[in-house]
């Protein structure tokens, strides 16, 4: 459940500096240690929390395309198997409405294992963590209830979020850190996850001021 308030009335476009950045990066975007993205703002520099983001990002299009039961999926490069044991197959397959739902597409094969071919967009689909995804998502959907209530929807959207923002590893090149910001800013909240976490602070220029 989306645990804070509801911002989307509000313009975020208006907190960034429309004259042209003098910085070298594209956009007047650069990435911090992989993990956080600074950019100009109206009032100072904007910071941005690129895991959380993505999860904002996830969680609001989760609830979109269940709404809309158009999910956004991703194939991965080569289906991949996944053993989860004899007693998990019937979890995949109870909750498959659910699963392809929100775009993930993990198909029963054999008595004891899944193949996954597909994950939600913004998803990792690297063979290496798809195995630990598996295994994440059986807990979050034995954690879950088998209604699909508008709660239920909300509360998987978000756990699943969570799931997926933990295996981003920040923007890989400046062109997607500009698309992870406008993606972020065109959200339902972007200054927070829907479990109530930062994802953004602004430095205002006094602050700036204050450390000189």
């Amino acid at each position: 459940v989306d645990r804070t308030p509801d911002y989307r009335n509000q313009d975020y476009g208006a907190l960034f500096d429309d004259t042209p950045s003098r910085t070298p990066a594209a956009g007047g975007n650069f990435v911090i240690s992989g993990r956080y993205i600074v950019t100009n703002s109206r009032t100072g520099i904007m910071v941005i929390h690129s895991r959380r983001a993505m999860e904002r990002i996830l969680y609001d299009r989760f609830i979109s395309t269940s709404a809309e039961s158009d999910s956004l999926s991703q194939a991965v490069l080569f289906p991949v198997q996944v053993r989860i044991g004899v007693e998990n197959i019937a979890i995949i397959q109870d909750n498959e409405t659910l699963l392809r739902g929100f775009g993930f597409d993990i198909a029963p094969f054999g008595s004891d294992s899944v193949v996954v071919n597909a994950v939600p967009a913004g998803f990792p689909s690297e063979e290496s963590k798809l195995e630990s995804m598996v295994s994440d998502l059986l807990l979050l959907l034995q954690d879950s209830h088998a209604s699909l209530s508008t709660l239920m929807i909300a509360e998987s959207a978000g756990k699943f979020a969570l799931l997926g923002a933990s295996g981003y590893d920040g923007p890989k090149s400046l062109p997607e850190a500009s698309a992870l910001v406008e993606s972020l800013l065109a959200s339902s909240n972007p200054e927070y996850t829907s479990s109530g976490r930062r994802i953004m602070y602004i430095i205002n220029s006094g602050e700036l001021d204050s450390k000189f």
